[in-house]
């Protein structure tokens, strides 16, 4: 008996996963069906928001009342987790006969704490790409130990090249991945391969792009190709001089690492981790 593609996907459901798509159509469906009741909620509260700006601005309200946010519209779907509707201003009583917090009243405050919460996600990003960093340098020194371990172990001419190929292929991305990762401190400098056949990678990478001057008959059949691949040609040049250009820029850029910075994280090293090899 065949089974229809729709068959076949209701069956692969778990019965976890069915009843997290159960759920999730209910509550769908009773949001629907409270919206009306929702959105006159919303209509409400930010006409008297108006209404309490507008006393404020009469001078009919206590001193140092703080008017609460509105909502925007269609805002009440989109909610996030720094949108004004989470914050609790002018919201309680306590506000029209103590003098509000810093944070509450004052817009520069309030600037200041977002600030700072970036600056925490960007030194938490920081500490991230240097593990990823650390992480690339155990790669890397661990297969150059398995390849060089292989080559002493096995007789095979062919087994040899194969092996000579893939730490030449090694070499060429531990190149790349020092060069795009040479403002990261990490302390340590080494990707397990000698730095002169790294070097070696990088002359050969230059140099492998090099090719001859077109003969006579290929000349001669470019001529006759269409204007269609002429111009996508020139797309994929554009492309790749832009690309080229987006990342020479993004290197020039200042690094932001910081020498405090610095110090906090020279503690992270290396360890010396050999992959299990079968004798």
């Amino acid at each position: 008996m065949v089974r229809s593609p729709y068959y076949r996907s209701l069956s692969s459901l778990t019965p976890r996963r069915f009843g997290e798509m159960k759920s999730h159509s209910h509550v769908q469906h009773a949001l629907d069906r409270r919206a009306p009741t929702i959105q006159k909620l919303v209509k409400s509260y930010n006409g008297l928001c108006s209404t309490m700006r507008g006393l404020v601005k009469a001078k009919k309200a206590p001193a140092g009342a703080i008017c609460p946010q509105p909502i925007p519209d269609g805002g009440l779907w989109k909610l996030d987790i720094d949108d004004d509707i989470w914050q609790d201003i002018g919201l309680e009583d306590a506000a029209a006969t103590h003098t509000p917090a810093p944070w509450l009243k004052d817009e520069e405050t309030r600037k200041g704490i977002r600030h700072m919460l970036d600056l925490d996600r960007v030194v938490e990003e920081e500490k991230r790409i240097l593990r990823e960093r650390v992480a690339l340098q155990q790669f890397a020194r661990e297969e150059w130990f398995v390849i060089q371990h292989a080559k002493e172990s096995t007789d095979s001419v062919d087994l040899i090249y194969q092996l000579e190929h893939r730490g030449r292929e090694l070499c060429r991305l531990c190149f790349m991945w020092h060069d795009c990762t040479k403002d990261i401190p990490a302390g340590d400098d080494q990707w397990g391969s000698p730095k002169a056949l790294v070097d070696h990678a990088d002359e050969y990478d230059h140099t492998g792009h090099i090719v001859a001057q077109p003969s006579e008959t290929s000349h001669n059949l470019s001529d006759d190709m269409s204007d269609a691949g002429s111009v996508l040609t020139d797309g994929d040049l554009v492309e790749q001089v832009e690309a080229v250009a987006l990342h020479d820029e993004y290197l020039d850029m200042e690094p932001v690492y910081n020498a405090h910075y610095v110090t906090t994280v020279e503690h992270i090293g290396i360890p010396i981790k050999h992959r299990q090899i079968d004798q």
